[in-house]
């Protein structure tokens, strides 16, 4: 498509509105933005085009394609390229690891190292991290590892890294290992803390924490083997360790590519205590639960080889993680030695048998109750639903086995829950015309309103739950 347009002979010099790039620079970028190299081969194709066409070969351009020759070329002109980029040549080449073309700028053209204004209070180093070499070659040419790091532009969205953060809070998130052994070999300290930007309670933040929250494992690990790490206070050690274990077991939709159980298991080598508690006396297995949900997702095995590598160390496992995970043997085995503890809740307030019930573990269900687990217990949780009891889950859920197995047992049909909603409501709302069959043929009235004024009627969408609803208004 590309080539049939470049017969034409359009205009290669009109810029993107949004962007202000040109079309080369647009297919410069893409091209070293490519996740794969089949995409980045047919953009670095489309780039070899435009400049045959005659588009305008400029210094983005020639960095991005690794071009040094074209550099040095575009370079004689510094006075120009200066009042347009800014500086950004050094920037845009240390980003994507060009040590050579930053080594000419650096030391011909004497480029600033330190330079913050451009890149909104982050220092050139902060874009390198992921390149050992450039990073090398910036602290060799006197890049100031001790000034501290805080976005200086617009704030939107979730920040993790907190302000006056140093390059190796960066560098545990973005870097590698190597880099990490550099920054800190150059005098950055492991124990330096950020300052949070928002939270009114300041957390204490070091490059371990930045390193747990993200799953880096390598990066972790990098900093504990490092000499630097030794000559911290042991107990300081320690503490930090234990809650880097716990937060590293806890599942982060802003971490998709982080790997857990791997830091896990460096964190435990390394003197982690694996049954660590939180202020709030949160486990690093109860922390790896709460990334297990009922639906069949990745998240769901992660946090279980987790918390398997937690229990080869020594962890406990407790009666609702237990539950979480499924293992009814752990289950049995707690039940018959703490019977009481069929009532359990975990840390969020959400009871055992509710667990088990919106889980789908029928056998772990008739384990509880038949332990003494109370059928109408309340869940005290925010998070799923505050006074549902575990006919509700069992409703909402579909679980009709366990439903009829709950309203055996004597389940309340009609409970409503802290918003007023009832189990049928809930069925009714999810369109499960056998589970709201069930609820009303065992006496659920179809009238009830929640804390909204509405009946389950007024939850109904298709025909045939609103005919079912007519057909059985009340008890």
């Amino acid at each position: 498509i590309v080539k049939l347009i470049l017969e034409r002979k359009p205009d290669l010099s009109i810029r993107c509105r949004s962007t202000r790039q040109t079309s080369l620079q647009l297919a410069a970028t893409n091209m070293t933005d490519a996740r794969s190299d089949s995409v980045r081969k047919n953009w670095a194709s489309i780039v070899d085009q435009l400049i045959a066409a005659g588009a305008e070969y400029d210094i983005d351009t020639a960095i991005r394609r690794d071009d040094l020759e074209q550099v040095k070329t575009l370079m004689k002109d510094f006075q120009h390229i200066q009042g347009v980029y800014n500086e950004r040549p050094l920037r845009c080449g240390a980003k994507l690891g060009r040590t050579e073309i930053c080594r000419y700028l650096i030391e011909d053209c004497h480029m600033d190292v330190d330079q913050f204004t451009p890149g909104s209070g982050y220092p050139i180093i902060k874009d390198a991290l992921a390149h050992p070499e450039v990073v090398r070659l910036l602290i060799k040419n006197g890049a100031n590892l001790k000034k501290r790091i805080t976005w200086r532009g617009g704030r939107t969205g979730i920040w993790i890294v907190g302000d006056e953060a140093t390059a190796l809070h960066f560098a545990a998130e973005d870097g590698v290992p190597e880099t990490i052994k550099l920054l800190m070999d150059a005098g950055v300290h492991v124990l330096a803390r950020t300052v949070e930007p928002f939270e009114e309670k300041k957390k204490p933040q070091t490059a371990l924490d930045v390193a747990a929250f993200f799953g880096k494992a390598d990066n972790m690990e990098a900093i504990l083997k490092h000499p630097k790490f030794a000559e911290v206070k042991r107990s300081v050690r320690q503490k930090l360790l234990d809650r880097c274990l716990i937060q590293g077991a806890t599942s982060s939709w802003l971490a998709p590519d982080s790997d857990r159980p791997a830091l896990t298991r460096v964190l435990l080598e390394h003197g982690a205590n694996p049954n660590a508690t939180t202020a709030g006396g949160v486990t690093a297995i109860q922390a790896a639960c709460h990334g297990i949900g009922p639906e069949e997702r990745a998240e769901n095995q992660t946090a279980k080889d987790v918390i398997s590598i937690l229990r080869e160390h020594g962890a406990t496992l407790d009666l609702c993680s237990a539950v979480t995970i499924g293992d009814g043997e752990a289950v049995d085995k707690i039940l018959t030695n703490y019977p009481k503890l069929a009532n359990a809740r975990n840390v969020d307030g959400y009871p055992a048998l509710n667990m088990a019930v919106n889980m789908g573990f029928e056998p772990i269900v008739r384990a509880l109750l038949k332990a003494g687990a109370d059928v109408n217990i309340r869940s005290q949780s925010e998070m799923t639903g505050v006074g549902d009891t575990p006919l509700h889950d069992a409703a909402s859920a579909g679980r009709l086995e366990i439903a009829k197995l709950l309203i055996d047992a004597g389940a309340k049909i009609d409970a409503k829950s802290a918003d007023g909603r009832t189990p049928l409501r809930d069925a009714v709302r999810f369109d499960y015309i056998s589970m709201s069959s069930l609820l009303l043929n065992s006496g659920a009235s179809a009238e009830i309103t929640d804390n909204e004024g509405k009946t389950p009627q007024d939850y109904a969408k298709s025909e045939e739950m609103k005919k079912l609803l007519r057909e059985h208004p009340g008890k």
